[in-house]
């Protein structure tokens, strides 16, 4: 074979590739765009009941007949971040509790996304919780923002945790 050859069969190949990729991406869009299936009420700026946050203030109605939701809810997101959670804690999490407080559309930067407001509550050692709030993408059960986070400050600055240098790179 020639170079020629060579040549045709790579941009064959590309073109095919090219082709494929589109058709994904078309499909994976139909699939996503959420006003071809469901019901949008620009009067109440809601899409299933449910309402939508973020739109650019004086243009909600236009904004919201052109929106397109990037995820869909899942049953598993809660499951998910409560295993992300524990991840993250290690040994350190004794339980986690995910109070769930809302549900919306959440349009932000360009990205209309199906989220869950959440309190978070993580149990450790001694019984000691923390609690803190949460927008959780309503997919995969991860943590776009989140807000109320305690800052622990110590009376006793000696019996803060501290990081042990290892003294054979530091001089003492």
């Amino acid at each position: 074979m020639t170079k020629k050859h060579y040549l045709i069969i790579f941009i064959t190949l590309l073109v095919v590739l090219r082709v494929a990729y589109f058709l994904k991406q078309k499909t994976i869009s139909d699939d996503l765009n959420i006003q071809e299936s469901s019901k949008v009420d620009p009067e109440k700026l809601e899409i299933d009941g449910k309402k939508v946050v973020g739109l650019t203030p004086g243009h909600e109605v236009e904004e919201i007949q052109k929106l397109k939701v990037s995820n869909v809810v899942s049953p598993d997101w809660q499951t998910n971040l409560e295993e992300s959670l524990r991840t993250q804690g290690g040994d350190a999490v004794k339980g986690v509790e995910i109070q769930k407080v809302d549900s919306f559309i959440w349009s932000h930067d360009g990205v209309s996304l199906n989220v869950e407001s959440v309190i978070i509550t993580v149990k450790g050692e001694n019984n000691k919780a923390t609690t803190f709030r949460a927008l959780v993408d309503a997919q995969n059960g991860k943590i776009l923002n989140n807000w109320d986070q305690p800052i622990i400050e110590y009376a006793d600055p000696l019996k803060q945790p501290r990081i042990k240098i290892d003294p054979r790179y530091h001089g003492q």
